[in-house]
């Protein structure tokens, strides 16, 4: 992570996505004030995409206090098969940046989203590539196995030996 202090105007980068598209991004420390950049009716806010098609946030007098930054993402990506022609794509993350009283690292940094927030046409199965469909079955699956619940048929003594046991470990 690197360290900015948090009274320093500084500038993010953002890459892996399509920026042309509408989106809001709120960057936090935590509860309190948020900033916000945009790119809403055809204007940038707080922003600006790059030639390279990378987008670099700038935050300036930001007023964020000291925490992890972190940002909610959400992009309107046109898509017919919903009622309101618009598919609301959500993320939230942290920026690998820590908004800090000390010291400050860098006043550059960069991010990378995941491949299933990319650019164009809405993202389906049918059209995406094979190493896309690799990366999200990959990051469901581990989603998924940090919330696993094993469920396993137990009598009445062995459900009173597991009981007892865990009272025992937390007192």
């Amino acid at each position: 992570m690197k360290g900015i202090n948090y009274k320093s105007d500084f500038k993010l980068v953002e890459k892996g996505c399509d920026f042309g598209v509408p989106f809001v991004f709120e960057y936090r420390t935590g509860i309190g004030k948020c900033y916000k950049a945009s790119h809403v009716d055809g204007e940038y806010t707080h922003c600006k995409l790059m030639e390279d098609g990378r987008l670099m946030v700038i935050f300036d007098d930001h007023g964020l206090h000291p925490g992890v930054l972190t940002c909610e993402r959400h992009f309107f990506l046109t898509d017919q098969d919903f009622h309101d022609n618009i598919c609301d794509l959500w993320d939230k993350r942290p920026t690998g940046i820590i908004l800090t009283p000390f010291q400050t690292d860098d006043c550059e940094a960069e991010v990378q989203l995941p491949p299933y927030y990319q650019q164009g046409e809405p993202m389906r199965w049918d059209n995406m590539s094979e190493e896309d469909k690799e990366a999200l079955n990959a990051a469901v699956v581990q989603k998924l196995e940090g919330q696993l619940v094993q469920v396993v048929s137990v009598d009445e003594t062995e459900y009173e030996d597991y009981f007892n046991s865990i009272k025992i470990e937390n007192k």
